[in-house]
């Protein structure tokens, strides 16, 4: 086997991120041939399950405090054939609620790649899908205005990249996705959508410098139920982003990863009471990894991106993260971990918004984490969360304590 032409085959894939390049994000190392499936059971206090005030609980008929099992199988695969590989990094659940039971279903997110050199060429493929109950925090409505709470969200989505040329130096590159995204309750169907990306660009490789990447990237997104009729709202949007990024990873204790694109979208259809007015400017991703010791690591992360949302007559949502992580290493078997996290989001609605509908909210969050590997055949990680949100509503806001308890082992 060739491994320097699979390492740069591994290098070009890029997992579709509907975010802010539309396809660009941090490439992936080569992997070692390995096939690890673990059978957990996380146990979950939600100290506000109903992701709101009690007033707002009352309104969907919610206990605001629960406790969610989640047993699971998880899987992380990968073998290399030949000059290629597949791989498989998915989880497989299902949430039971002791209290709000409405919310009991599956829980499944998977992710099947492939990939293979041809020639001077390397083709990378992924097959991801996912499928869970709505986020409650992320449901932008009360009752009354349809924003019915037991949403089942279910995404599906296909693509590939073919780059070519050398390990170092340029390789012209071209991506395309399909994606579906799909709502199960009957008032949501309107945000129900088909997606097509496609676009390109130049990497520039060099162990010694890194790998930059121009690209430009269009995303075509139908909302496939607007009839003007049930379902209100732009029909189509059309994002365009055009950019570039740099990766590097220096020596064992630093590595970077920073992306900036211009982003365009508008939203297309001419309707009496659809707003047309879509989003321009900068989007960006920057993520950076420090080993300080032995014992102390540390990430930060932030992130301004524009993506089309599955909520109650909303187009794209716009949103703005930071976090900083900090892992302290006790001993062979013991790390505990802080992160502390700042997030907006500004809901965008082509038809005018309810007087019940979020259209931006705040959220700061602190978990603390603490994992014990191995008890024997089994892993365990407590962990703890606060959350602090604020809100367009007063519906919305609310301080939460949550708290975890995960139990894993190796099959």
């Amino acid at each position: 086997m060739n491994k320097t032409r699979l390492a740069g085959l591994i290098l070009l894939g890029c997992p579709f991120a509907a975010g802010t390049a539309l396809a660009q994000s941090a490439p992936r190392a080569a992997q070692e041939q390995h096939a690890d499936i673990v059978a957990s059971v996380r146990t979950f206090y939600d100290g506000n399950a109903a992701g709101g005030s009690q007033e707002l609980a009352d309104q969907r008929g919610l206990e605001r405090q629960d406790l969610r099992i989640t047993p699971s199988i998880d899987a992380d695969i990968y073998r290399p054939l030949g000059t290629g590989y597949v791989s498989l990094n998915g989880s497989l659940g299902y949430d039971i609620n002791a209290r709000n039971e409405r919310f009991d279903r599956e829980r499944i997110n998977g992710t099947l790649g492939a990939g293979q050199m041809v020639g001077p060429c390397g083709i990378d493929t992924t097959t991801s899908y996912r499928r869970q109950q709505s986020d409650l925090s992320s449901i932008n409505a009360a009752p009354g205005a349809g924003g019915l709470v037991s949403n089942t969200e279910t995404t599906f989505s296909v693509g590939g990249m073919l780059a070519c040329g050398g390990y170092v130096g340029f390789q012209p590159y071209a991506v395309a996705q399909y994606e579906t995204s799909r709502n199960s309750v009957d008032q949501r169907k309107g945000s129900n959508s088909d997606s097509f990306t496609y676009g390109g660009g130049l990497m520039y490789t060099q162990p010694s410098i890194g790998e930059i990447r121009l690209f430009a990237v269009q995303r075509d997104v139908d909302f496939t139920e607007r009839d003007q009729v049930n379902y209100f709202g732009s029909p189509e949007l059309r994002i365009r982003s055009f950019g570039g990024q740099f990766a590097r990873d220096i020596g064992a204790r630093l590595g970077a990863f920073v992306m900036l694109a211009y982003t365009d979208l508008d939203r297309l259809g001419d309707y009496d009471g659809v707003d047309t007015s879509g989003f321009s400017g900068l989007t960006w991703q920057a993520k950076l990894t420090l080993r300080a010791s032995e014992r102390l690591s540390f990430k930060a992360s932030a992130a301004q991106e524009t993506t089309p949302s599955l909520n109650y007559r909303v187009d794209y949502t716009e949103r703005n993260e930071y976090s900083l992580e900090a892992t302290l290493m006790l001993n062979s078997r013991m790390n505990l971990s802080l992160i502390g996290s700042h997030a907006t989001r500004d809901y965008n609605y082509s038809v005018p918004p309810l007087d019940l509908n979020l259209t931006h909210d705040r959220m700061n969050t602190i978990t603390a984490s603490y994992n014990i590997q191995p008890i024997g055949p089994f892993r365990v990680s407590l962990d703890a969360i606060y959350e602090n949100r604020a809100a367009n509503l007063d519906y919305y806001e609310y301080d939460a304590f949550s708290a975890g308890l995960t139990i894993q082992m190796q099959i």
